[in-house]
């Protein structure tokens, strides 16, 4: 089957921040590529589903890039999150 994706993922793996409404989880970022990341969270949470609105930050300096996503697919404990801005402030 062919590739369906029009950008190429990269694996990556770092600790993350997902901000869903007035709550923050922590979790690991597993690939990303120019228009989505793959996460992996501990514990999925509940109020979370596809369409809802979220934000990334990266652990390592959760202030420098924080990048607006919707939701788009979640299986067991992995998020797929499809980017719509990116705010870099450093």
């Amino acid at each position: 089957m062919a590739e369906k994706r029009q950008y190429q993922r990269f694996d990556v793996k770092q600790d993350v921040f997902v901000y869903h409404g007035v709550s923050k989880y922590e979790g690991r970022l597993e690939n990303i590529s120019c228009s989505g990341a793959l996460i992996v969270l501990p514990i999925i949470p509940e109020l979370m589903e596809p369409g809802d609105m979220c934000h990334l930050a990266f652990t390592a300096n959760p202030e420098a890039i924080l990048c607006g996503c919707t939701v788009v697919h979640l299986v067991s404990s992995r998020i797929g999150l499809q980017f719509i801005e990116t705010t870099a402030t450093a």
